[in-house]
C-alpha cells in the first residue's frame, strides 16, 4: 500500500475536515473516508488500521459475523469487538480461531450491535 503514487500532502483537498486524528502507540494516524493514513513527514500515507486500536464508531458497511460464539463486526478487512469497559470497538487483523456456530440464526440477528458513541 505504500508507494508514492498512492501518498497525500497533509494539506491535499481529499483530505475532509471531518476526518478523525488518533495517535496510538506513538503513531499519528488520520481516518478519512473510512481509509486509514499514518502521517509521515509531511505525507499521508494509507495503511492497513493497527490492531489493538480503539474506536468509537465502526464503519458504516459493516457485518456482523459470530466467532466462538461473539459477536464480531467486519468492514474492509477488518475485524472489530466490542469492549464494554473502555465502551469504544477493538480493531482485530482476525478474531480468535473458534466455532460459528452454536447460535441459531434468530438469536444471531436477536443481539442488537452495541451503541455507537453519542
Amino acid at each position: 500500500m505504500d508507494s508514492p503514487d498512492s501518498r497525500l500532502p497533509a494539506g491535499d483537498d481529499r483530505v475532509r475536515p471531518e476526518s478523525t486524528s488518533i495517535t496510538y502507540r506513538g503513531t499519528r494516524y488520520l481516518i478519512n473516508s473510512g481509509r486509514w493514513y499514518e502521517q509521515r513527514g509531511t505525507d499521508l500515507v494509507p495503511v492497513t488500521a493497527p490492531a489493538g486500536v480503539l474506536v468509537e464508531e465502526l464503519p458504516a458497511s459493516h457485518s456482523m459475523r459470530w466467532v466462538g460464539g461473539v459477536p464480531y463486526f467486519y468492514a474492509d478487512g477488518l475485524y472489530y469487538v466490542w469492549r464494554e469497559r473502555a465502551r469504544r470497538y477493538e480493531i482485530m487483523q482476525s478474531p480468535p480461531a473458534g466455532d460459528s456456530e452454536g447460535r441459531s440464526d434468530a438469536a444471531r440477528e436477536a443481539v442488537p450491535a452495541p451503541p455507537t458513541a453519542p
